[in-house]
């Protein structure tokens, strides 16, 4: 298990997306932000360096990123 995302502090998803499902967005964090953040294909693309990342791009999509080893 890894330590939370330390992403956090600028991470649009966490501050600001699915303010009108506040329970599939906790319970989101809690999984991507908490629990599993090396899943997270925004910790990813952030982790190899990327200044820029799709302004869509939700965690649980990592196959968006393609070969992310």
């Amino acid at each position: 298990m890894m330590a939370d995302c330390s992403f956090i502090p600028v991470c649009d998803f966490y501050h600001d997306r699915l303010k009108g499902m506040p329970v599939t967005a906790e319970f989101m964090k809690m999984e991507y932000c908490y629990r599993q953040p090396d899943s997270c294909a925004i910790y990813i693309v952030r982790k190899d360096g990327a200044k820029a990342m799709p302004g869509n791009l939700m965690p649980y999509e990592a196959n968006r990123l393609g070969d992310s080893d």
